[in-house]
């Protein structure tokens, strides 16, 4: 796996959460809307939804995205471009210059991806 991939499944489980807790507060505020007599589960439905949603974007932008590498977050780097995949322009970690397309090792310890040179 490389650290593309790696990002990239991150990212796709992220947006994942953040869509489905964005549709459960839209269908919970459409009911709760059209029908106004069935009580407050809609109403807390919509809250888990609204809070699943924020909490899935709070936790990317704060933990999702660390570099393997050098543990730094990549933030809005990772969320800039692309709804399931970071951009194809990144080559290197902005951070501590290591190739995004090496294979990760398989236990993937901090400070332990060689870096490749930069052409």
């Amino acid at each position: 796996m490389t650290i593309r991939s790696y990002m990239n499944r991150r990212k796709r489980l992220l947006v994942a959460v953040f869509s489905a807790g964005f549709a459960i507060f839209v269908l919970g505020a459409i009911v709760l809307g059209k029908v106004n007599q069935l009580g407050a589960g809609f109403e807390i439905a919509g809250a888990v939804g609204f809070g699943c949603a924020f909490l899935a974007v709070a936790y990317g932008l704060t933990f999702g995205f660390l570099c393997p590498n050098c543990r730094a977050r990549w933030r809005h780097i990772a969320m800039s471009y692309g709804l399931f995949s970071i951009d194809r322009s990144i080559k290197y970690c902005p951070y501590c210059g290591v190739a995004v397309d090496i294979d990760l090792p398989a236990d993937r310890p901090t400070n332990s991806i060689p870096e490749e040179p930069r052409a």
